[in-house]
């Protein structure tokens, strides 16, 4: 009796697991054309997110305002006006090398685990105008910086007065 109680019980267990198991293997399928679990693409985790929203995320990470302060002053700078740009496709293209590169049931077993096989993280491709850049630094300093002012004696000669 106590056998096929066990025996039982053994079944199902194995049933369970492998039907639990059949349940990851179709989410898996599923959620291939997402990036995987630690997945970083310029700096910015991108795990999880499409290629298309991941190009999304990535322009708007990195076409948004840049602020430069100056004392009391801040200059909105856009990326694009210095001519910069990203060469998304150049990172995708890593990114799709290092997933072609992995064995299909690691990467199940990892997604099972729910922990990143090998993280993949690809560095920021982008070009910008050197010369377009150094223009406008040159003219926001141009505009805003004072020229500077010699320490001065005060009156009878008691105290000075810091330059600036």
């Amino acid at each position: 009796m106590r056998a096929t109680i066990r025996k039982w019980l053994l079944v199902l267990l194995i049933l369970g697991v492998g039907g639990l198991l059949l349940f990851k293997w179709i989410q898996f399928r599923q959620t291939r054309e997402l990036l995987p679990i630690g997945t970083t693409i310029a700096g910015l985790d991108v795990s999880g997110l499409t290629f298309d929203q991941a190009d999304e995320f990535l322009n708007d990470s990195y076409y948004a305002p840049v602020y430069i302060y100056h004392r009391d002053e801040h200059i909105e700078l856009d990326p694009q006006s210095v001519g910069f740009s990203l060469n998304t496709e150049a990172m995708f293209g890593e990114v799709r090398q290092a997933l072609t590169t992995r064995d299909a049931w690691l990467q199940f077993a990892a997604y099972v685990m729910d922990r990143p096989l090998q993280t993949i993280n690809v560095p920021l491709v982008a070009t910008h105008d050197e010369g377009g850049l150094q223009a406008v630094v040159q003219s926001i300093g141009d505009f805003l910086d004072e020229p500077a002012q010699q320490a001065q004696m005060l009156a009878r000669g008691e105290a000075l007065q810091e330059g600036q």
